[in-house]
């Protein structure tokens, strides 16, 4: 495919819409190969590169003068930057764990950190193209009313809240899962399709949700076991950041007891009940509510 794409430079073409479709064709094959086969984590990052390439191309007014179809390509390109960023995740977990072992101020530690350092940059662009392209695509079928597209919408709408999670952006998930609730725009076709990944959606969201208040939790009673008076520094941690860290657990929990439950009305398998009704309890206990964390309980011994 590097030959085609460099062959075709060289040809004296006097058609430049022919020029055109050969080299898209070529830098889409490329972008296929190392989208569908990756070998390394160099591999997702090329794909997602391809595919930015092809994108930025100038698009016509005559669908036939087009030899890819530029939505899916869309569609692809959000999927390399999703399989990017899980592929970067798996990478730093490996990397923290062995700088665990390095001494810190050696060299080996220094350019392990380095590598860290750089990756986590590059999982942030990645989300914040995920955002960005995400809320394009569905701005997109939205205007021209595409039925193909909408097939898509769950999983676009996914992409855009974990992209929005991961950078921050809690308002924009909250708005987000909500419409993604309150959705009833599918055909009556699709409408069993749309209502299972509704569900996943909801589920998985209310699960990073409560993964993260864990976390936030965790974190506030470190703060809270630090001496505070020892320096000014540990003082105002205790005084300032561990009061928000608190405010942002009790939002993480509310929110996911409200996706599990609006979850729990939908799902009445045997297996996802048991889940719901444990996660909601755990929920309801974390944030001091003791009454209802045991109701739950109750309900799992029945």
């Amino acid at each position: 495919f590097f030959g085609v794409l460099a062959s075709s430079i060289r040809q004296q073409v006097d058609n430049l819409t022919r020029f055109n479709r050969i080299s898209l064709v070529a830098q889409s094959q490329i972008a296929n190969a190392y989208y569908e086969a990756p070998q390394k984590l160099e591999d997702y990052k090329l794909a997602v590169e391809k595919l930015e390439i092809i994108m930025m191309q100038p698009v016509g007014e005559r669908a036939e003068d087009h030899e890819l179809d530029l939505e899916q390509i869309q569609l692809r390109y959000m999927r390399a930057l999703y399989k990017a960023i899980r592929a970067i995740d798996r990478r730093l977990t490996r990397d923290n764990r062995r700088l665990k072992f390095l001494k810190n101020g050696t060299l080996a530690s220094d350019k392990l950190l380095s590598q860290i350092t750089v990756l986590a940059k590059d999982r942030n662009e990645h989300w914040r193209s995920l955002a960005k392209q995400s809320a394009l695509f569905i701005e997109q079928y939205t205007e021209t009313q595409s039925s193909q597209n909408v097939r898509y919408d769950g999983e676009v709408r996914y992409y855009k809240i974990l992209a929005h999670q991961a950078l921050g952006n809690e308002q924009h998930v909250h708005r987000e899962v909500e419409v993604l609730l309150q959705n009833s725009s599918v055909t009556s076709e699709l409408d069993a399709v749309w209502a299972d990944t509704r569900l996943q959606i909801v589920m998985d969201i209310a699960n990073l949700l409560y993964a993260e208040a864990i976390q936030l939790q965790g974190d506030a009673e470190h703060l809270g076991q630090l001496p505070g008076e020892a320096t000014p520094v540990l003082g105002a941690a205790n005084t300032l950041i561990r009061p928000r860290l608190q405010d942002s657990v009790q939002a993480h929990l509310t929110a996911a007891i409200t996706y599990y439950t609006w979850a729990q009305k939908r799902d009445q398998s045997y297996r996802s009940q048991i889940f719901l009704r444990q996660q909601l309890a755990f929920c309801h206990e974390r944030l001091g509510q003791k009454s209802k964390a045991l109701d739950y309980y109750n309900q799992l011994l029945r």
